[in-house]
């Protein structure tokens, strides 16, 4: 698993390259008012719509984790502080590539229909579909995949302990 190095693509989280040159041109790296807010160090670079999360991937990666740890902290660092963009309460796709291998894989984490769901749940007593209940009732609301396929995504490519991409978490929560 050491030799393995990840490149993640998520809906929260991109760990795109360095770019250098906008350094040497005097172009600032970070600007606040942007919603970005990329952290870097020699480890890699950690881009998300908060600073407090971006710094969490930062540090995991820092500490010796791979690009699905960071994803995953700052998955769950996004729902905290940011929980606009932390999905905790829905679902997404993962593409994780594989430098030792050259392969992309996609995990699909979307929400479900819950296990009671039929076929015929939003139709009317004449057979039609009732837009009303299939849009705004509690039936229409599906079983959130996010946790599940964060956990998934760390069980299969992750290296630290799932515990430790949690407690700066419930820190911002205190």
């Amino acid at each position: 698993m050491r030799n393995l190095r990840i490149v993640l693509m998520a809906v929260s989280v991109v760990l795109p390259s360095l770019n250098l040159s906008a350094q040497t041109q005097g172009t600032d790296v970070i600007r606040y008012g942007d919603v970005r807010h990329p952290v870097f160090d020699k480890e890699g670079m950690v881009v998300s719509s908060n600073v407090q999360a971006s710094e969490i991937g930062a540090r995991v990666l820092a500490d010796g984790g791979t690009a699905v740890d960071a994803a995953v902290a700052v998955g769950f660092a996004l729902a905290v502080a940011r929980p606009r963009s932390g999905n905790i309460g829905g679902g997404g796709f993962m593409l994780v590539y594989s430098a030792g291998d050259g392969e992309t894989r996609a995990i699909d984490y979307r929400e479900v229909a819950p296990v009671g769901a039929t076929r015929d749940m939003f139709l009317d007593l004449q057979g039609n579909v009732d837009v009303q209940r299939g849009r705004f009732s509690h039936l229409s609301a599906g079983v959130p995949g996010t946790v599940a396929g964060l956990h998934l995504a760390h069980s299969r490519y992750g290296k630290l302990l799932w515990k430790r991409l949690l407690d700066t978490e419930m820190e911002l929560c205190g």
